[in-house]
């Protein structure tokens, strides 16, 4: 089975695509990510997890080009070891690569077993969902530092979750530093809309945008993430 790796900055994938592609919409899969899992587990460890609190959600992490969807990942997550991730790119509309963790059991589907679940070892399984989790992507968008001296938008409910909506239009330098470290460009401005709960203060919503200098390959992108379905999730085994 084919498995593709998705590295912690999705916009490594994006380049990829737009540098080979010479005006074709077909995309590029992801890069490999070359980091050990050891490493990856390592690293990990030292970071809180502002999901902690919650037994079980799901969540949709997209990132957009010029306003073009270029990769998704739609995820299932159930405390403490269950866990199911559907990664789409622009133009597909099944799933091109889809995993399932329960314990230390793993598997695996994408179109070249014909969408068949195949088992697969646990490392192989965690070296493909390895940055595309809810707590990688607010390892490299820390909202602490994100929404440092935001305006606060006042008293939302998303998804049946009471949240407070910050936004920062205004980024700092470090701000602009730490978009770009997700995006993988320099930054020249940007806005940060994020919803965070009001129990527990972890992100439910976000929608963030760079703009690029001039030049660039693409002058914007963006990235849109949700968590819904908060502690009425279960993650069964493929059938």
């Amino acid at each position: 089975m084919r498995l593709l790796l998705i590295v912690p900055c999705f916009l490594a994938a994006l380049f990829v695509a737009c540098g080979g592609g010479g005006g074709s919409n077909t995309p590029t899969p992801p890069a490999i990510d070359t980091t050990s899992p050891q490493a990856q587990q390592t690293a990990e460890a030292a970071i809180p997890d502002p999901f902690a609190s919650l037994n079980s959600y799901n969540y949709d992490v997209k990132v957009l080009a010029d306003g073009q969807l270029h990769i998704e990942a739609k995820g299932s997550v159930q405390a403490p070891d269950r866990l199911a991730i559907d990664f789409f790119v622009s133009g597909s509309d099944q799933p091109i690569e889809s995993v399932v963790i329960i314990g230390n059991q793993a598997w695996a589907r994408d179109n070249s077993t014909e969408n068949q679940w195949t088992t697969i070892d646990i490392s192989s399984a965690e070296n493909v969902i390895a940055g595309v989790q809810p707590k990688d992507v607010w390892t490299l968008l820390p909202i602490d530092q994100l929404t440092s001296g935001a305006n606060d938008l006042g008293e939302e409910n998303v998804n049946g979750v009471a949240s407070h909506h910050l936004q920062n239009t205004n980024l700092t330098s470090d701000m602009k530093n730490v978009l770009a470290t997700f995006f993988g460009i320099d930054v020249d401005s940007g806005t940060v809309d994020i919803w965070r709960a009001d129990d527990g203060g972890w992100p439910v919503k976000a929608q963030i945008t760079a703009k690029f200098p001039n030049g660039e390959q693409i002058s914007a992108a963006e990235t849109d993430w949700e968590i819904s379905n908060v502690n009425n999730v279960t993650v069964q085994a493929p059938q």
